[in-house]
């Protein structure tokens, strides 16, 4: 439409309302399991990952529905978006003792309502550590670029959302996410409790569905000129030269005993799950 030479989108925007709103979850989820021990599975579990980097198609959707988008030039790269680290294990640490302190004045007496109010100041001291650690996310920016003939062009005093919503011309909450879980019946929505980052966003949902049909659609989306987000295991199976393949290693020549579990299997004993995102801009096809 700007006849661009080249445009990206800032993930820096993304990734500080990402961490926000993950540790807003956490509390709040916390708020919702006060009445269960610390010792219990569920509550081991979200103090496992309080917050953390990897996300879902539908954790993405509802960051952009409600901050929108910026372009790379107006909110660049930091040190701590592209080093995340240490950054999300200081996050962890602190809603962690904000968990703690929750459960213990729960525990002395204070109601949920209170607890609530007291976790909306918790939020502002994440948002502190943002700010400080990247820079305060802009509210209105002007848009200054030049197109391929060499004419500026500016777009004065937008907001994100303004930006998405005018400029993107892609709705992404019109989107579905497919998944290949065999564990389960195919052709079904499935979902995964306590999972998300935006509270009252879109659930972290999808449409469990034969590899085979997953294989299609993307080679056919490729082909139309849509590159395809997808997750996958990356540390297992894989060579150093980047192919994944499951038989890339003979195990069973090298030890003279066949170690050969299904998908479902593997998932079913957490050897394996997603934990990459990439993204699909090829695909090769045998005539």
């Amino acid at each position: 439409q700007y006849d661009l030479a080249e445009f990206d989108f800032s993930k820096a925007y993304l990734f500080f309302y990402d961490k926000v709103e993950k540790a807003n979850w956490f509390l709040e989820n916390i708020l919702a399991t006060l009445d269960q021990s610390l010792d219990s599975r569920l509550v081991q579990c979200l103090f496992a990952k309080p917050v953390h980097d990897p996300a879902q198609w539908n954790m993405f959707v509802p960051l952009i529905e409600k901050y929108g988008m910026v372009p790379y030039s107006v909110y660049p790269d930091t040190y701590h978006n592209l080093n995340s680290a240490h950054l999300v294990s200081l996050l962890s640490s602190v809603v962690r003792e904000f968990a703690l302190r929750l459960r213990n004045e729960y525990a002395n007496g204070k109601c949920v309502e209170e607890l609530r109010t007291e976790k909306a100041e918790m939020i502002k001291e994440i948002y502190r550590i943002m700010t400080i650690t990247n820079m305060s996310p802009p509210k209105k920016f002007t848009w200054a670029f030049y197109d391929r003939d060499g004419t500026f062009h500016e777009i004065k005093d937008i907001t994100p959302l303004e930006f998405y919503k005018d400029y993107m011309h892609f709705d992404c909450s019109q989107t579905v996410s497919l998944f290949n879980d065999p564990r389960n019946e195919y052709m079904r929505k499935l979902t995964v409790a306590y999972v998300g980052n935006v509270v009252g966003g879109q659930e972290v949902s999808h449409v469990n569905v034969p590899i085979s049909d997953i294989k299609h659609l993307a080679a056919k989306l490729v082909m139309a000129g849509h590159p395809l987000w997808f997750t996958c295991d990356v540390l297992k199976m894989v060579s150093r030269n980047g192919i994944a393949d499951t038989n890339i290693f003979e195990y069973a020549a090298a030890f003279n005993a066949k170690y050969n579990l299904t998908k479902a299997e593997r998932m079913q004993c957490l050897k394996s799950k997603p934990n990459h995102g990439m993204v699909l801009t090829g695909v090769h096809i045998e005539d």
